[in-house]
């Protein structure tokens, strides 16, 4: 016999069905995948000159007035 509510009514399937496992974990990839790769390929055209101001901003941030001593 199935769990019913006050009504009678049959309750509904709170578990999650096999077949539905596949799609939902493709999707959960792409997804990764997308918001992954993206930023990655956006960092990847960006200029030279723009990293190494982006690295010396970082660094002077977190030294906060030591000498830098990378080049």
């Amino acid at each position: 016999m199935l769990p019913a509510d006050n009504d009678g009514r049959p309750l509904p399937d709170r578990h999650s069905r096999p077949a539905s496992l596949p799609p939902a974990f493709g999707i959960a990839v792409a997804i990764g995948v997308v918001f992954g790769l993206y930023p990655a390929r956006r960092a990847t055209n960006m200029a030279t000159a723009a990293i190494s101001m982006a690295i010396n901003f970082c660094a002077a941030l977190s030294l906060r007035g030591q000498p830098q001593t990378f080049t």
